[in-house]
């Protein structure tokens, strides 16, 4: 599904650049008769699978051999698909700084990019183009999302100025209906990490208000609880979880940990310092990652066997 939406995306990139591409510039080299169509060879821009950026043609070219440069963008799609089929990160990269050279205006180039850069373990590089990506004509979501959690998730701790970037970010999700829920999911996973809890009541509200009965609803409205030390408050969400279907795998560690965490020490931050358990923090994202995979699963689950039905 993910390469037949790939090649679709190029067929469209080709179109769009066609059709977009700028008029010859009176006064170029090209060298014509009156009522001839100047006319440019294309047969030597080929791709380079070493340098992609290196031999492309330019705007003017383009637009001359509209159907060879359509043609270079779409082996290009391919390529990058075939790369990344076989896991080599480091080749799709090049190839997609090849797409961002050919079409700088647009979100997915920047965004392919991202997704690739950080397959290749290349974090800066990825946010930096995330960070174009959501500047761009044709962004979407995912590219905001995307770069929220590279920002927040930074090895060494959360960078202030890509943090300032963040916040930015999931207001702008959170002013749209059809993102607010991803843009309050996104603040609650902030907040933890921050120890924010003004943050997190904001956020856990807010998804509370959209979707009261929705797994990632419930955890963080029980992590805030557990946060507070509100531990009546944390009980009723335990309940509340077990009339949920999705959460069964995870409402046993949720009773577990309220029942520990109330009997634990208030100046306590372990779930169980005494046998070297991770800041109870870490373990409330631990929880929610582990949640979230455990949705993914079952989701997938229920789509393969509706689709086979």
């Amino acid at each position: 599904m993910q390469n037949h939406h790939l090649a679709a995306t190029f067929v469209g990139l080709a179109a769009l650049t066609l059709s977009s591409a700028p008029a010859v510039a009176e006064g170029n080299d090209t060298k014509t008769t009156k009522g001839e169509k100047p006319k440019v060879d294309l047969s030597h821009f080929e791709i380079d699978d070493e340098n992609p950026e290196g031999n492309l043609p330019t705007a003017e070219e383009a637009n001359l051999v509209a159907l060879k440069f359509g043609a270079m963008v779409i082996e290009l799609g391919a390529r990058i698909d075939a790369a990344r089929g076989r896991g080599d990160w480091a080749q799709a990269v090049k190839y997609d700084r090849a797409w961002v050279r050919l079409a700088p205006q647009r979100a997915n180039a920047y965004s392919a990019l991202c997704r690739d850069a950080e397959q290749l373990g290349k974090r800066d590089d990825a946010i930096q183009a995330c960070a174009n990506a959501i500047q761009k004509e044709g962004v979407v979501v995912d590219d905001f999302v995307r770069f929220v959690r590279l920002a927040i998730n930074r090895p060494g701790g959360i960078d202030p100025v890509e943090l300032d970037d963040a916040r930015n970010a999931i207001e702008h999700l959170q002013q749209d209906d059809a993102s607010r829920s991803i843009g309050y999911q996104l603040q609650c996973e902030l907040a933890l990490k921050q120890k924010d809890d003004a943050a997190l009541e904001q956020c856990s509200t807010g998804l509370a208000k959209l979707a009261p009965d929705d797994p990632k609803s419930i955890t963080y409205a029980w992590s805030l609880a557990i946060r507070k030390r509100d531990f009546a408050r944390a009980r009723e969400l335990v309940e509340q979880a077990k009339k949920n279907e999705q959460m069964q795998g995870a409402v046993a560690q949720m009773e577990t940990s309220t029942r520990e965490l109330e009997a634990a020490p208030v100046e306590s931050e372990s779930v169980l310092a005494s046998s070297g358990k991770q800041p109870m923090i870490r373990w409330l994202i631990g929880l929610l990652v582990a949640l979230v995979g455990a949705l993914y699963v079952a989701r997938r689950i229920a789509r393969s066997g509706s689709s086979s039905a």
